[in-house]
Protein backbone atom coordinates (compact mmCIF):
# COMPACT_ATOMS: atom_id res chain seq x y z
CA UNK A 1 0.00 0.00 0.00
CA UNK A 2 1.44 3.57 -0.91
CA UNK A 3 0.96 6.50 2.08
CA UNK A 4 -1.60 9.15 0.59
CA UNK A 5 -1.28 11.62 3.85
CA UNK A 6 -4.62 12.96 2.57
CA UNK A 7 -6.73 10.22 1.63
CA UNK A 8 -5.70 8.66 5.54
CA UNK A 9 -6.95 11.81 7.07
CA UNK A 10 -10.24 11.74 5.07
CA UNK A 11 -10.76 8.27 6.11
CA UNK A 12 -9.74 9.28 9.62
CA UNK A 13 -12.50 12.07 9.58
CA UNK A 14 -15.16 9.58 8.34
CA UNK A 15 -14.62 7.34 10.50
CA UNK A 16 -13.00 4.69 8.40
CA UNK A 17 -9.98 2.73 9.64
CA UNK A 18 -7.24 2.36 7.32
CA UNK A 19 -8.57 -0.83 6.05
CA UNK A 20 -11.10 1.01 4.46
CA UNK A 21 -8.76 2.77 2.05
CA UNK A 22 -7.44 -0.62 1.10
CA UNK A 23 -10.50 -2.07 0.03
CA UNK A 24 -10.89 -4.11 2.73
CA UNK A 25 -15.00 -3.72 4.78
CA UNK A 26 -14.65 -1.03 6.78
CA UNK A 27 -15.28 -1.29 10.61
CA UNK A 28 -18.45 -1.53 12.06
CA UNK A 29 -19.93 1.70 12.96
CA UNK A 30 -21.31 2.29 16.54
CA UNK A 31 -24.47 4.52 17.99
CA UNK A 32 -24.03 5.90 21.44
CA UNK A 33 -27.49 5.85 22.78
CA UNK A 34 -28.74 7.01 26.49
CA UNK A 35 -31.23 4.47 28.02
CA UNK A 36 -34.39 7.03 28.56
CA UNK A 37 -36.45 4.17 30.00
CA UNK A 38 -36.46 1.87 33.21
CA UNK A 39 -37.54 -1.38 31.04
CA UNK A 40 -34.25 -2.76 30.66
CA UNK A 41 -33.28 -2.54 34.66
CA UNK A 42 -31.21 -3.44 35.90
CA UNK A 43 -28.77 -4.61 33.18
CA UNK A 44 -29.02 -1.39 31.43
CA UNK A 45 -29.55 1.78 33.90
CA UNK A 46 -31.83 5.11 32.98
CA UNK A 47 -29.45 7.78 31.84
CA UNK A 48 -26.57 4.81 30.96
CA UNK A 49 -24.81 5.50 27.99
CA UNK A 50 -24.94 2.44 25.97
CA UNK A 51 -23.26 1.70 22.32
CA UNK A 52 -24.89 -0.25 19.75
CA UNK A 53 -23.28 -1.73 16.37
CA UNK A 54 -25.51 -0.14 13.44
CA UNK A 55 -27.28 -2.73 11.46
CA UNK A 56 -28.06 -2.10 7.61
CA UNK A 57 -32.07 -2.11 7.51
CA UNK A 58 -33.14 -5.19 6.68
CA UNK A 59 -29.98 -7.08 7.60
CA UNK A 60 -30.44 -8.05 11.11
CA UNK A 61 -30.74 -12.02 12.02
CA UNK A 62 -32.28 -12.22 15.71
CA UNK A 63 -30.37 -13.95 18.22
CA UNK A 64 -32.39 -14.80 20.80
CA UNK A 65 -30.92 -12.29 23.85
CA UNK A 66 -29.92 -9.92 21.96
CA UNK A 67 -30.55 -6.40 23.36
CA UNK A 68 -31.62 -4.03 20.23
CA UNK A 69 -32.48 -0.67 19.44
CA UNK A 70 -34.92 -0.18 16.90
CA UNK A 71 -38.19 1.54 15.71
CA UNK A 72 -41.11 0.11 17.03
CA UNK A 73 -44.54 -0.51 14.68
CA UNK A 74 -47.31 2.47 14.58
CA UNK A 75 -48.92 -0.52 16.10
CA UNK A 76 -47.52 0.11 19.32
CA UNK A 77 -48.44 4.03 19.38
CA UNK A 78 -45.03 5.63 20.09
CA UNK A 79 -44.24 9.05 19.20
CA UNK A 80 -42.94 9.31 15.53
CA UNK A 81 -38.67 9.22 15.89
CA UNK A 82 -39.26 7.40 19.43
CA UNK A 83 -36.80 4.58 19.38
CA UNK A 84 -36.59 1.81 21.61
CA UNK A 85 -34.36 -1.08 23.51
CA UNK A 86 -35.25 -4.39 24.31
CA UNK A 87 -34.15 -8.08 24.61
CA UNK A 88 -34.98 -10.32 21.77
CA UNK A 89 -36.57 -13.76 22.82
CA UNK A 90 -38.28 -15.01 19.80
CA UNK A 91 -38.14 -14.70 16.39
CA UNK A 92 -40.23 -15.20 13.66
CA UNK A 93 -42.41 -18.73 13.44
CA UNK A 94 -41.70 -19.52 17.11
CA UNK A 95 -44.30 -20.30 19.47
CA UNK A 96 -43.88 -17.63 23.11
CA UNK A 97 -45.99 -17.93 26.02
CA UNK A 98 -46.32 -16.51 29.61
CA UNK A 99 -45.80 -19.03 31.53
CA UNK A 100 -45.01 -22.49 33.37
CA UNK A 101 -45.57 -23.11 36.67
CA UNK A 102 -42.40 -21.29 37.91
CA UNK A 103 -43.18 -18.52 36.30
CA UNK A 104 -40.64 -18.76 33.16
CA UNK A 105 -40.95 -17.57 29.35
CA UNK A 106 -41.50 -20.33 27.13
CA UNK A 107 -40.53 -20.20 23.59
CA UNK A 108 -41.39 -23.61 21.43
CA UNK A 109 -42.32 -25.04 24.72
CA UNK A 110 -39.01 -24.53 26.32
CA UNK A 111 -38.28 -22.32 29.31
CA UNK A 112 -36.13 -20.02 29.13
CA UNK A 113 -33.09 -19.02 31.36
CA UNK A 114 -33.41 -15.33 31.91
CA UNK A 115 -30.85 -14.68 34.95
CA UNK A 116 -31.19 -10.73 34.02
CA UNK A 117 -34.65 -10.21 34.31
CA UNK A 118 -35.76 -8.12 37.57
CA UNK A 119 -38.68 -8.98 40.21
CA UNK A 120 -38.70 -12.61 40.12
CA UNK A 121 -41.69 -13.66 41.35
CA UNK A 122 -42.38 -13.51 45.02
CA UNK A 123 -40.58 -10.59 44.85
CA UNK A 124 -41.90 -7.42 45.25
CA UNK A 125 -43.36 -6.35 41.52
CA UNK A 126 -42.25 -10.01 40.73
CA UNK A 127 -44.10 -12.57 38.64
CA UNK A 128 -44.77 -12.30 34.96
CA UNK A 129 -47.71 -10.78 33.09
CA UNK A 130 -49.47 -13.88 31.44
CA UNK A 131 -49.51 -13.54 27.70
CA UNK A 132 -50.05 -16.19 24.37
CA UNK A 133 -49.81 -18.63 22.93
CA UNK A 134 -48.20 -16.39 19.95
CA UNK A 135 -46.66 -17.64 16.82
CA UNK A 136 -44.61 -14.79 16.05
CA UNK A 137 -44.95 -13.74 12.54
CA UNK A 138 -42.50 -15.03 9.74
CA UNK A 139 -40.33 -11.40 10.20
CA UNK A 140 -41.13 -10.79 13.66
CA UNK A 141 -39.36 -10.10 16.91
CA UNK A 142 -40.75 -10.72 19.71
CA UNK A 143 -38.73 -8.15 22.33
CA UNK A 144 -39.25 -8.25 26.16
CA UNK A 145 -37.73 -5.80 28.94
CA UNK A 146 -35.21 -6.95 31.70
CA UNK A 147 -37.74 -4.63 34.11
CA UNK A 148 -40.79 -6.89 33.17
CA UNK A 149 -43.06 -4.78 35.50
CA UNK A 150 -41.94 -1.77 34.11
CA UNK A 151 -41.41 -2.50 30.10
CA UNK A 152 -43.61 -1.78 27.49
CA UNK A 153 -42.57 -4.64 25.19
CA UNK A 154 -44.44 -7.21 23.27
CA UNK A 155 -46.97 -8.52 25.81
CA UNK A 156 -49.29 -5.48 25.66
CA UNK A 157 -47.68 -2.82 23.16
CA UNK A 158 -49.86 -2.50 19.76
CA UNK A 159 -52.32 -4.84 22.05
CA UNK A 160 -50.21 -7.41 22.41
CA UNK A 161 -50.62 -11.05 20.62
CA UNK A 162 -49.12 -10.96 16.75
CA UNK A 163 -49.69 -7.13 16.87
CA UNK A 164 -47.02 -6.73 19.57
CA UNK A 165 -44.10 -8.24 17.31
CA UNK A 166 -41.62 -5.88 16.10
CA UNK A 167 -40.08 -6.25 12.95
CA UNK A 168 -36.77 -7.49 12.31
CA UNK A 169 -35.95 -4.48 9.57
CA UNK A 170 -37.07 -2.00 12.08
CA UNK A 171 -33.97 -3.03 14.15
CA UNK A 172 -31.27 -0.23 13.89
CA UNK A 173 -28.75 -1.66 16.15
CA UNK A 174 -27.67 -4.28 18.32
CA UNK A 175 -26.05 -3.81 21.75
CA UNK A 176 -22.02 -3.95 21.65
CA UNK A 177 -20.51 -5.24 23.37
CA UNK A 178 -23.85 -7.97 24.62
CA UNK A 179 -24.92 -8.23 28.28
Amino acid sequence: MRFVPGLVAVALLTGCGPEAVDGAPAPARTESVQVGSASMTPTLWVRENVTFRSVVPGTYRAHPGDIVLFTPPPAWRVDDGHRMILRVVAAGGQTVVCCDPADHVLVDGTPLDEPYVHAKAGEPGGGQQRFGPVVVPPDGLWVLGDNRAEAVDSRSAGGGGPRGAVSAESVIGVLDPPR
